[in-house]
């Protein structure tokens, strides 16, 4: 990866293309974004009809829309600091990108967060020269084995220090 590579995408470790296509920029955008509480550059990446939906569907967790997705993030993730990403590879198709990536991260009660995630992205087609895809579909898999045992951990340290829990 290239220092300007590091320095646009802050928190982003791994395989990152030195130039990478404006699809990939943009799913790149999006993950240094979560890393660093970026709402404003989350909204800008995001399209007004983006939905996320967190697969497998049985850990129950709700599809959200933009603008519930934000704020679920945004309350989330303040309880998180020293948070990265690190792509293990990238695959891209016309409108589609595929990431494997793990995450790395320490929680306000002292936990450590730790997954594995599968991203699939699909973007708009830009629609004026000039114009940067944005991500209307997220479906992410994570180790839900590991994550149900993570946010279980987490709430009872957040009891016993009288904090809110991470919300799962």
């Amino acid at each position: 990866m290239s220092t300007e590579s590091q320095s646009q995408f802050k928190n982003i470790l791994g395989d990152i293309p030195e130039k990478p296509s404006s699809a990939v920029a943009a799913c790149l955008t999006w993950l240094s974004a979560i890393t660093q509480g970026d709402m404003k550059t989350l909204d800008e990446v995001l399209d007004d009809n983006f939905v996320c939906t967190v697969l497998p569907l049985t850990i129950g967790v709700p599809v959200r829309k933009k603008q519930e997705w934000i704020k679920f993030i945004d309350g989330g993730f303040k309880k998180y600091y020293d948070f990265t990403f690190k792509v293990l590879q990238i695959v891209e198709g016309e409108r589609h990108i595929v990431a494997h990536v793990t995450s790395d991260a320490k929680t306000i009660t002292g936990g450590r967060y730790n997954n594995t995630y599968i991203f699939f992205w699909e973007l708009t087609k830009p629609t004026q020269e000039g114009e940067r895809p944005k991500l209307v579909v997220l479906k992410e898999f994570m180790d839900s084995l590991y994550a149900t045992g993570f946010f279980a951990s987490e709430r009872e340290r957040a009891e016993a220090a009288g904090m809110v829990a991470l919300e799962d």
